[in-house]
């Protein structure tokens, strides 16, 4: 089994602050990371994420779950392909309120619009 160590413990291994690691799980960017009775366990070899731009890196659950190697999709992107039937308002009102469901926050606030749900979107 793979070690865990606390959120505390994490950055001191990692050479950063804690409060630097705690960014990166509010921002979920640490594969593993598990929230156990209200502590942080993090694997220890665990690396954040530093790009919203996230791609597969072993094979996807199903064939919908990737598209041109990619998971996530960023707004703008996805704002693009719906343009100018869907405004940036509008999408981002539809995050907000769970219509477009399965997303997540990406670095620095960004929204992320996982594939599947992409593929939801556009009626595939």
């Amino acid at each position: 089994m793979n070690t865990m160590l606390t959120a505390d413990a994490y950055a001191v291994a990692l050479g950063k602050s804690l409060r630097t690691v705690q960014r990166y799980l509010e921002r979920d960017q640490l594969a593993g990371a598990q929230l156990v009775e209200g502590r942080w366990l993090i694997p220890a070899d665990a690396r954040p994420t530093t790009s919203y731009d996230v791609v597969a890196t072993s094979a996807p659950a199903t064939s919908h779950d990737v598209v041109g190697g990619r998971v996530f999709w960023t707004f703008d992107e996805v704002l693009g392909l719906f343009a100018p039937h869907v405004t940036r308002y509008a999408l981002e009102q539809m995050l907000r309120e769970g219509e477009v469901v399965g997303y997540k926050r990406g670095a620095h606030g960004a929204w992320l619009v996982p594939t599947g749900e992409l593929r939801r979107l556009m009626g595939a």
